[in-house]
């Protein structure tokens, strides 16, 4: 049987790719190496609902994500709640959750709140930000706020999240992520989330499909890309050729770049886009550590935030207080090759140095998740490495978190997909 299209990857783009062409009465066939779906937005169970393995969220500009949910028949699920920021700094945990919090920050003196205001400023008003690209955010930020902000403020948050890559990271993706994150304005900025958890939408996205005559395969790989005169010919999967003219790839650059049938220059420009890890120790507490959804910590320890869950979605969805422990390991770090066990007692003790009256006996189970390709580093020029959905073999497309810019979201997930669908239109 010749398929319209076979997608790889079952994440968010996959499976809003495979669901909008199955609307459209196109054969599709989805395979998905994992036994579940989902990808960076996959779930698991708790004592109530469904829960992320990597916290998510929506913002209040993500049209594309609430034009959907609404066409899937969820958005009588979905809300807003307001968020609240907290900064652990020298045992004291400061409410950063509107700007004008700043005023009353602690860890900076009167003068330096000033120049933090100057700097704040500064990025709302530059407008060009691309010309920012070539120069290291840790350089600008010290230009224009000066070194005791940036080793107070700025780079313990850098260091958490890029560790031995925080000196490639440019301005241009600093500003323009800070841009990102404070639109709302001088209240609390407000998030999105799906009562029942997000695994709603990968749920509904499945069914969809499949009521619509799509396939789904998990739990496999293809071998093989088959090419025809630089044309999509098929795949090869369990040894046996299934015909299309059409793939849409949305696995990471460097699991594609492994099939040696692609163009070398193709495969060495998309291995050119360096993949961030995270790892996300999940805990199901008897209390709950904080009043904020989320606490950057500004300390040098392993945990770079602290994602209180059941601080902004209610504890009875759950049972159990949810605090995600979240970092950004170096490629180097231990905390890829130990047992789920050893990390996660590297990240409690950690938790305990924060907050001493915790103990063991206060959790009630935990969970770690790692993933060594959740994220992207965005150095030098990033914008330029850009690979776009077009490729140079005819009928192949691909998407996912690499075209996404200045952050890997839910919304960027769902326009990346609906571009890949504008040029599957046109090559139909």
């Amino acid at each position: 049987m010749e398929y319209d299209a076979i997608i790889l990857g079952g994440g968010l783009t996959g499976l809003f790719v495979g669901y909008k062409l199955s609307k459209k009465k196109k054969r599709i066939l989805l395979i998905e190496k994992s036994k579940e779906l989902g990808g960076l937005l996959g779930s698991f169970k708790t004592k109530g609902d469904p829960l992320e393995k990597y916290y998510h969220h929506v913002f209040k500009g993500d049209k594309n994500f609430l034009e959907l949910i609404k066409e899937l028949g969820v958005d009588d699920r979905f809300h807003w709640t307001e968020s609240t920021l907290g900064f652990y700094w020298n045992g004291e945990i400061h409410d950063l959750s509107t700007p004008l919090k700043i005023i009353s920050f602690k860890p900076l003196n009167i003068s330096e709140k000033i120049q933090f205001i100057k700097i704040a400023a500064k990025i709302k008003l530059t407008k060009n930000t691309k010309k920012l690209e070539v120069i290291p955010a840790k350089k600008w930020i010290i230009e224009n706020s000066g070194k005791k902000i940036y080793d107070k403020f700025f780079y313990p948050m850098l260091r958490s999240k890029y560790g031995e890559n925080l000196d490639r990271i440019s301005a241009g993706w600093f500003l323009e992520r800070i841009k990102l994150r404070t639109k709302g304005g001088i209240g609390k900025e407000k998030l999105g989330y799906l009562r029942g958890g997000f695994q709603i939408l990968i749920k509904s996205l499945e069914d969809g499909i499949v009521k619509n005559g799509g396939e789904i395969v998990k739990g496999c790989s293809i071998e093989k890309i088959s090419i025809k005169n630089d044309s999509i010919d098929g795949v090869i999967l369990d040894g046996k050729k299934i015909e299309t003219r059409c793939l849409v790839s949305t696995i990471p650059l460097p699991e594609l770049a492994k099939f040696k049938e692609l163009p070398s220059e193709f495969r060495r420009r998309i291995t050119s886009i360096e993949y961030q890890g995270a790892v996300c120790v999940i805990l199901g507490l008897d209390r709950r550590l904080t009043d904020f959804y989320w606490t950057n910590i500004i300390e040098p320890y392993s945990i770079g935030a602290i994602i209180e869950h059941t601080n902004f979605q209610p504890i009875e969805n759950y049972k159990d207080h949810i605090v995600y422990l979240a970092s950004y390991p170096d490629r180097n770090s231990d905390v890829w090759i130990l047992d789920d066990k050893k990390v996660f007692n590297k990240y409690f003790n950690d938790l305990k140095k924060l907050f001493p009256s915790l103990e063991e006996k206060n959790v009630r189970w935990w969970k770690v998740f790692k993933d060594k390709q959740a994220g992207l580093v965005y150095d030098m020029n990033f914008s330029e490495k850009l690979i776009g959905n077009k490729t140079p073999i005819e009928g192949l497309f691909i998407g996912g978190m690499f075209n996404n810019y200045p952050e890997r979201s839910i919304e960027g997930s769902i326009k990346d997909g609906k571009n890949i669908l504008k040029l599957i239109e046109k090559f139909d």
